[in-house]
């Protein structure tokens, strides 16, 4: 299985040079696009909620970038965020917008996850039984695939790059925490390595 970093990384590669929009959801995944997508270009642009929790931003923000004249729009989302973006892949579609959805799934609330381990706290709710977003995604008309391994997401992902309009690329990953990390009611000095 591969990784968050993995695949992010792979999609810079494959986008190197070219004018893009970036957007996220929230969670784990919001966290590790900003540290490992490359904006190598002036007109490369993240667009994401910093943190302030609003799952369901990124597809809309899609969206927005697509509308207002961005030529190719790669959204990365959770699996959690991407549960709240749903009834916004059928704008993607009724708009053929050339919007590229990359769900990393690890089939948790990831970052809820990892701050409720921080604090010795039993794990409600956030671990989430599987779900075929390809298929979710073809019956709100937007063609989906499902990469299990980082060699067919660089193939699938180069394909769907070739083609104008909507993809989805369902991507499972394995867990992956947030490291360095600042904890709730902490100053940014308190920052851990999670080794602490």
């Amino acid at each position: 299985m591969t990784t968050m970093q993995e695949v992010i990384q792979e999609a810079s590669r494959l986008t190197a040079g070219k004018e893009l929009v970036v957007t996220t959801g929230v969670g784990t995944h919001q966290s590790i696009v900003a540290r490992h997508f490359t904006f190598d270009h002036p007109r490369r642009v993240l667009i994401t909620s910093t943190g302030h929790g609003t799952m369901g931003f990124g597809v809309p923000a899609a969206i927005g970038a697509a509308e207002a004249g961005a030529e190719l729009v790669l959204c990365f989302n959770g699996d959690g965020s991407m549960d709240v973006d749903m009834p916004h892949l059928m704008v993607l579609a009724g708009r053929h917008l050339n919007v590229k959805v990359i769900v990393l799934d690890n089939r948790r609330f990831g970052i809820v996850h990892q701050f409720e381990g921080m604090q010795g706290l039993n794990h409600v709710a956030t671990e989430r039984h599987w779900k075929s977003y390809v298929h979710i995604a073809a019956g709100l008309g937007v063609p989906g695939v499902l990469c299990t391994s980082l060699p067919a997401f660089r193939r699938r992902m180069a394909e769907a790059l070739e083609h104008r309009g909507p993809a989805l690329l369902h991507v499972p990953v394995s867990e992956t925490g947030v490291w360095p990390i600042l904890k709730s009611d902490s100053r940014p000095e308190e920052m851990t390595s999670g080794r602490d």
